[in-house]
C-alpha cells in the first residue's frame, strides 16, 4: 500500500513589513499564483588531498532557478508531516490551471549584486541552470545569503526570495558509491536555523524518473532511508540510479499590489549520488 498524506491548513497570520512594503503571509496558504525558487545544490570539496591532510568543505555543486504561473491553483510543495509517494519536489509543471503571464515580452528574469539571468519557458513554467556543468568548490552560502529579485513577470515583478541560514553539513552513510535498492542509508547534519526540511528519494531510468518518495523532516537533524520507505517502492521496475537530496527551505508567501499571490522559496539541497 502507498503512503499518502492529507495538508492541514490551519489558522493565517498576514504580517508588514517595514522595509519594502509587501504583505507577507506566515505560512500554510493555499491556491496562490505563482513560485519563484532559488535552488543551490551543495556537495563536499576537498583540499590538500594530495598530500594526505585533505581538508572538506561544502562546494556548489549547481545552482537553478525555477517560476511558476497557475493563478490560484498553486499549493505548498511540501506534506504537513510523513512521507507522499509520487510528490515531486523538482517539478518541472505548475499543474492545473497552469498560464503564460498575459502580455509578457521575453522571459522572467532574476538578479542579486551582479549576478543576473533569464529563466526561458513559456505556459506557466520557466527555468535556468545557471551553472550547468560548472561544478565548483566556490562557497554556496554567497548564494543562499542573497536576496534574489524577480524582474520581468509582469504583476509578480519585483517578488523577492529572502536570504536564509547556514547551510547545514549533511552526512550520508551506508551504500558505497551507488545507491541500492533496500540500502539502509542513515543521513545526519548539524543543528541549524532553517525552517523545513525534507528528504527525497528519486528513482531514475535514463534519467527519467520512474518513482519517487517525499517526506518532510520535523524536530530532528536526522533521517533513515529504511525498509518502510522501500517497501512503498516497486523494486521490479527497471532503474538504474537511485537518488536521494536532503533539502532545507526558508518560505514566505508574499501579496502583490493588484492583490495576487507569489510563493517564494531559498533552497540548499545535498544529494547522496552525483551522477
Amino acid at each position: 500500500m502507498k503512503l499518502h498524506s492529507f495538508i492541514f491548513i490551519g489558522s493565517l497570520t498576514i504580517i508588514t513589513s517595514c522595509n519594502t512594503g509587501k504583505v507577507v503571509l506566515d505560512q500554510g496558504r493555499t491556491d496562490f499564483d505563482a513560485r519563484l525558487i532559488s535552488q543551490v545544490m551543495v556537495w563536499d570539496c576537498a583540499i590538500g588531498s594530495d598530500t594526505g591532510s585533505a581538508e572538506s568543505f561544502l562546494g556548489t555543486y549547481g545552482h537553478e532557478m525555477f517560476f511558476y504561473h497557475a493563478p490560484s491553483s498553486l499549493n505548498d510543495m511540501l506534506p504537513q508531516e510523513g512521507c507522499v509517494y509520487g510528490l515531486d519536489v523538482f517539478s518541472t509543471s505548475p499543474g492545473a490551471n497552469a498560464s503564460s503571464l498575459e502580455g509578457l515580452a521575453g522571459y522572467p528574469a532574476w538578479s542579486y549584486g551582479d549576478q543576473s539571468g533569464y529563466m526561458e519557458g513559456d505556459f506557466g513554467f520557466w527555468y535556468q541552470d545557471i551553472m550547468t556543468d560548472e561544478h565548483t568548490c566556490e562557497n554556496p552560502q554567497d548564494i543562499v545569503d542573497a536576496t534574489i529579485t524577480l524582474g520581468n513577470a509582469q504583476n509578480f515583478t519585483g517578488a523577492q526570495i529572502p536570504s536564509s541560514f547556514i547551510i547545514p553539513n549533511v552526512t550520508f552513510n551506508g551504500f558505497e558509491s551507488l545507491i541500492d535498492f533496500g540500502d539502509i542509508v542513515d543521513v545526519s547534519w548539524n543543528s541549524n536555523n532553517w525552517p523545513r526540511a525534507w528528504a527525497h528519494l528519486r528513482r531514475t531510468k535514463d534519467g527519467q524518473v520512474v518513482e519517487m518518495m517525499t517526506c518532510r523532516i520535523t524536530d530532528t537533524n536526522s533521517f533513515v532511508l529504511d525498509s518502510t520507505i522501500w517497501e512503498q517502492m516497486n523494486e521490479d521496475f527497471n532503474v538504474d540510479v537511485n537518488q536521494l537530496y536532503i533539502g532545507f527551505e526558508n518560505r514566505e508567501v508574499q501579496e502583490t499590489s493588484n492583490g495576487q499571490w507569489i510563493e517564494t522559496i531559498n533552497r540548499s539541497v545535498a544529494v547522496a549520488v552525483q551522477n
